[in-house]
This record gives C-alpha cells, sequence and structure tokens, in this order.
C-alpha cells in the first residue's frame, strides 16, 4: 500500500506481517487479521465503516467484520 496508495503510510511492522504471510501463503488471512485490529482499536472514535471487497472477494471484506472466512482462492 504504501507504494500503491498515494498518502498512505503503513508501518515497517505491518508490511513485515504481511510479507511473511505471503512467504507462507496465507497473506489473505493476515490481512484480514490486521485489518480486524485496526477496527477494534479505532471503534470506539468512530461511528460506521466501510470494508472493501478485494477482487470481488465479499468473503475477505465480511471476514473484517466478524463473519465466519473462506480464504480459499476459489
Amino acid at each position: 500500500m504504501n507504494n500503491e496508495v498515494p498518502g498512505a503510510k503503513v508501518p515497517p511492522s505491518v508490511m513485515a506481517r504481511m510479507a511473511a504471510a505471503e512467504a507462507r501463503g496465507v497473506a489473505a488471512e493476515e490481512g484480514v487479521a490486521i485489518a480486524r485490529e485496526v477496527l477494534a482499536r479505532i471503534r470506539p472514535f468512530i461511528r460506521g465503516v466501510q470494508v472493501a471487497a478485494p477482487f470481488g472477494r465479499i468473503d475477505l471484506a465480511l471476514g473484517v467484520l466478524g463473519f465466519p472466512v473462506s480464504c480459499d482462492k476459489g
């Protein structure tokens, strides 16, 4: 995201987590976990959230909101 989204600043620790997850083949699961952690931290300060479904993967977006997630690619 640091390179793809202008103005976005993703901490090195998060980038490292995603790189390690990618190497293990579990990037989708880790991305959902990170999004859930961020949402939990900001929840007291917000009234709502919009979650995008990457590549049409509605299951991943629902996973961020706490619904069961299937990170299978199919």
